[in-house]
């Protein structure tokens, strides 16, 4: 089965059999507030818990903001690295990932988002000058195609799985987004994470599902979670 990560929620870890594959890349996905970042800074603060090394990348909330979350929820942040990377085009910011990754000898790593990170795929260059080359993406401004949002997230899943590096890809679902880029993901990763929150009358209801994990048998549904003072809990 290999070794297992802690998801930092104990009643997860059991129904995972010990938490995440090592070296995995999963996705967390759910619509905006429904604790895809606290879930992602629970799974570093249990590795820096350990003194594991790990690192947070994140394209829209600035690292004050982030380790302000963390804080909240009173995580222990000493041995991970926030940092903000301003996207530029999507191979030049994946290309400075992976080196963030490999740089840092982290065994542990969120990245917010990869929705985000999405809305860069642009042209190849060689289609902009007409030259058989090696493609090179560019800033040419450019409507991308179901194949092209296909390989960049190939390339971005392949650079994580590279590193080894257990990756924790949060991913927000957006009203007219894009359904090719959405299949895709689920289909490259190792695992799924589905959070989601509704209002039943005057309270508000949240919860998690497994709905993917790669050598682990998931027969979970769906759980009811709530936010205690140290983050996502599931409740029984």
């Amino acid at each position: 089965m290999g070794k297992r990560l802690s998801t930092g929620i104990r009643s997860l870890d059991k129904l995972l059999s010990g938490g995440y594959p090592e070296g995995s890349v999963i996705e967390i996905c759910g619509d905006s507030g429904t604790g895809k970042t606290t879930l992602g800074l629970q799974f570093l603060s249990q590795g820096s818990e350990k003194k594991e090394k790990g690192v947070y990348i994140s394209f829209e909330q600035s690292a004050a903001d982030v380790q302000a979350t963390a804080k909240t929820f009173n995580m222990d942040m000493k041995n991970v690295e926030v940092i903000q990377l301003a996207p530029d085009n999507f191979e030049d910011t994946i290309e400075r990932i992976s080196s963030l990754l490999n740089r840092s000898k982290a065994t542990r790593a969120v990245i917010d988002s990869a929705t985000t990170l999405s809305l860069y795929v642009t042209k190849p260059e060689w289609m902009t000058r007409g030259a058989l080359r090696t493609p090179k993406l560019t800033r040419t401004l450019y409507v991308p195609g179901e194949g092209d949002e296909r390989r960049a997230l190939y390339s971005l899943t392949s650079l994580i799985k590279q590193s080894g590096v257990t990756t924790l890809l949060i991913s927000e679902r957006r009203e007219g987004g894009s359904r090719t880029a959405e299949e895709t993901l689920r289909f490259l990763v190792d695992g799924i994470v589905t959070l989601r929150s509704m209002v039943l009358g005057e309270a508000l209801n949240r919860a998690l599902e497994v709905n993917k994990m790669r050598f682990t048998p998931v027969k979970t549904g769906s759980l009811s979670i709530d936010f205690g003072k140290n983050g996502i809990t599931i409740v029984k």
